[in-house]
């Protein structure tokens, strides 16, 4: 993150979870999901408080575009791990519960992401092998 960039929070419902940073550019605007949403669409008085659209910011959290919306399971362990690295190498003692914070989850769950292994395609096994299946074994031997 640059110094024009503070981490605002993070948007969660049942299938995401974003980051939501706030830029200052020649507007102030919010960043998540590869949209880039200029303050004053989403924020407004009403009576004396500000009130924030949060709709509009889900429904838009919800659709991600660009590289965030083409994130593979690899990828993301790779940013993730980047992230718990540089949090380890800036001395923050509590990285795990940073980091997991930063993405919306728990620390038990970003050690799932990080450790998880590529999974294997079992079923090239059963397409390669000369092995019969024993049911269809069975059936022959019955006639």
């Amino acid at each position: 993150m640059d110094d024009n960039a503070w981490r605002v929070g993070v948007l969660k419902s049942s299938a995401f979870s974003c980051i939501v940073t706030m830029r200052a550019e020649k507007e102030i605007v919010l960043t998540f999901s590869g949209h880039t949403v200029a303050l004053h669409e989403v924020l407004s008085v009403e009576k004396d408080s500000l009130i924030l659209n949060k709709k509009e910011l889900m429904r838009l959290a919800a659709q991600p575009i660009g590289d965030v919306a083409k994130e593979t399971p690899v990828r993301r362990r790779e940013r993730l791990q980047a992230r718990v690295t540089a949090e380890k190498a800036i001395g923050t003692r509590a990285f795990l519960k940073r980091v997991a914070a930063e993405e919306g989850i728990s620390v038990p769950r970003l050690k799932q992401l990080l450790d998880e292994k590529p999974k294997v395609n079992r079923w090239s096994d059963l397409t390669s092998a000369k092995k019969r299946h024993p049911i269809s074994a069975r059936k022959k031997s019955n006639r």
